[in-house]
């Protein structure tokens, strides 16, 4: 299917391209008259890697383009009117660096759209250094790297590469950020590491930050993640992944706990105006956030370190043992909140049929082995809060990300989410 025609979405005033910005034959037209200077080009694949949706703002949709055999990834950004479209796009040309042979950045008038060819962005600015290995950031953080291979692109926010030397070698990652997330970063992930060496704890390392180019370089740690694995593996990366979160929560808290955004806050933010668009999710919304927040600040637990994204992709199973990756949003705060995230997690893989209730249930029991193998479970009625609270965050996502299959499943997993804060307990 070439767009979300199943998902019956009411109309966005504010965004009134967005369906057509979802249907793929037609975004492959246009970018076959436009993307090119010299004339019409042949598309041979149009599909849609990351979309960004703000019911009532915007959306951001990124088109990967086959051109001539060869990908090129579009990004595509809605506004309310012609002005602001042609100011944000005389502002993209003005600024706009070579994009091989298409257009840095196209305007479409009719839809008040202004796309731009990788790597050029709205926000973030040094996006062409980083996916060039441009010589001026390599050589602040290490002089080996010499090309990059895009790994995760999120548009206005960052990005993520493969960083490799002459011989193709992968020698680590960095993640170029809109803003100064990555300094942060650098240094919390700096304090975990020097606090997990005792531990037998595997963090990646961070090598180096380029505060001119807002970009981090982390080691590279080899192995499959633990969405990778299968069958007995799998089960023995849940368990081995429950012992290292435990263990990352038994460290000592360092001394730097900068706060990020909690998750009741993520939840009232990606909840605004979702009920324009789901009119038949409205109540579930208003009476899970009431129920939610009335319960919030009951939560227990003594403050620890917590890694703030824990799901399957940011795990590398290494010789039986968990590596940690990706520490955006680590701070100090409750454990209760990493366990709940990927209990979570589990639910949700659940509830879209990815995973049946029998496997959710056992491995649940096997990564939760593994944590009590190091410390004790939080209080009960603090881990129902916070696995309520990243049900619901993944069934806001839903519609944030324009997930297909995950939109109609929205109301089920609000009210699943809904009957954990009365449960009290798992």
């Amino acid at each position: 299917m070439n767009s979300l025609q199943s998902i019956e979405l009411a109309s966005d005033p504010a965004v009134p391209q967005r369906d057509h910005l979802l249907d793929l034959d037609t975004m492959a037209r246009r970018f076959s008259l436009h993307l090119d200077s010299h004339g019409p080009v042949k598309i041979g694949s149009c599909r849609r890697e990351c979309v960004s949706y703000r019911v009532g703002k915007r959306l951001r949709v990124v088109y990967r383009v086959d051109i001539h055999g060869r990908d090129h990834r579009i990004v595509a950004s809605t506004f309310r009117s012609r002005k602001r479209s042609e100011r944000a796009f005389r502002t993209a040309t003005e600024s706009g660096v070579e994009a091989g042979p298409l257009r840095p950045a196209l305007h479409d008038a009719e839809l008040n759209v202004v796309f731009r060819t990788f790597p050029n962005d709205r926000r973030i600015k040094h996006l062409a250094a980083v996916a060039d290995a441009d010589a001026d950031l390599t050589r602040s953080v290490d002089r080996r790297w010499t090309k990059s291979h895009l790994i995760d692109y999120y548009p206005e926010a960052s990005a993520v590469v493969r960083c490799l030397d002459d011989d193709g070698r992968t020698i680590g990652y960095a993640k170029v950020h809109a803003g100064d997330e990555g300094q942060r970063t650098f240094r919390m992930q700096e304090a975990l590491w020097e606090a997990a060496r005792a531990s037998g704890l595997r963090i990646a390392r961070p090598l180096a930050y380029s505060m001119q180019h807002r970009t981090l370089m982390v080691e590279a740690i080899g192995g499959p993640t633990i969405g990778d694995l299968s069958g007995g593996e799998l089960l023995a990366g849940l368990h081995a992944y429950g012992l290292a979160l435990a263990t990352l929560h038994s460290l000592p808290p360092v001394d730097f706990a900068v706060p990020v955004d909690s998750a009741l806050k993520r939840l009232e933010e990606r909840a605004a105006g979702m009920c324009a668009v789901l009119p038949g999710a409205g109540t579930s919304v208003t009476v899970f956030l009431e129920e939610l927040r009335a319960r919030w600040d009951e939560t227990a637990g003594d403050p620890v370190p917590v890694h703030g994204d824990t799901n399957q992709n940011n795990a590398i199973l290494q010789e039986g043992r968990v590596a940690f990756i990706d520490f955006d949003r680590a701070t100090i705060g409750l454990a209760a909140s990493d366990i709940g995230n990927f209990l979570g997690l589990l639910r949700y893989f659940r509830s879209l049929g990815l995973i049946s209730p029998g496997a959710e249930s056992t491995r649940t029991a096997v990564f939760l082995d593994g944590y009590t193998s190091v410390r004790p479970l939080p209080p009960p009625e603090s881990l129902c809060v916070h696995e309520a609270a990243a049900v619901a965050e993944r069934a806001f996502r839903a519609l944030t990300r324009l997930h297909g299959p995950a939109i109609p499943r929205v109301p089920a997993l609000l009210s699943e989410a809904l009957s954990l804060l009365h449960s009290g307990s798992r």
